[in-house]
């Protein structure tokens, strides 16, 4: 499973491209945070203990551009 960690919410993490906002309402996490793309891995499915929430769909196409940025792709 490839997740995409997210971090502490301040204003200059949120202004990198890399980076997206997951404040309210744009997920239903209860802490302020940011996905870092930057920092995107893969694990085995059996170590995912539980997933932070979900995200909106705005937020999602976000971490898509994020994500092709990072990996030097062009975004769909």
């Amino acid at each position: 499973m490839t997740v995409v960690p997210t971090q502490e919410w301040t204003e200059e993490r949120a202004e990198r491209l890399y980076m997206v906002d997951l404040r309210r309402p744009r997920s239903d996490m209860t802490v302020e945070r940011v996905a870092n793309a930057s920092m995107v891995m893969t694990y085995d499915r059996r170590r995912i203990v539980a997933g932070e929430g979900a995200i909106s769909e705005e937020a999602l196409a976000e971490l898509n551009q994020a994500l092709a940025l990072h990996l030097g792709i062009e975004p769909s």
